[in-house]
C-alpha cells in the first residue's frame, strides 16, 4: 500500500468515526488523541507509530477511533478559531 492509499484509509476511518459517534465525535476523539500523544511522548516515538500500536491493541471500532484521532491530530477537521484584526489574516 502506498502513502496515498494509506492516507485515504485514514480519512475513511475519520469519516466512519464521525458517522458512528455523531454529536459526541469531537469530545470522544479528543480522548483518543490524548492517549496517542501520551504514548508517543512516553515511548519517544511519532504520533503515527503510537496510533498504529494503540489501534492494533484496541482492534475493531477502537482501532477505527484511534486512527481517526490520529488524523485529527495531524489535520483537524475544524480549523482553530482565528480572530481577524485589521480586515486581513
Amino acid at each position: 500500500m502506498n502513502s496515498v492509499q494509506m492516507a485515504a484509509k485514514l480519512y475513511q476511518c475519520r469519516d466512519s468515526a464521525k458517522t458512528l459517534m455523531g454529536d459526541k465525535y469531537k469530545a470522544e476523539i479528543a480522548k483518543f488523541s490524548e492517549l496517542i500523544a501520551a504514548q508517543a511522548k512516553r515511548d519517544g516515538c511519532s504520533e503515527l507509530s503510537a496510533a498504529t500500536d494503540l489501534a492494533a491493541k484496541a482492534g475493531g471500532f477502537g482501532a477505527v477511533y484511534m486512527l481517526a484521532a490520529y488524523v485529527e491530530l495531524v489535520e483537524p477537521s475544524e480549523p482553530p478559531n482565528v480572530k481577524l484584526t485589521g480586515g486581513r489574516p
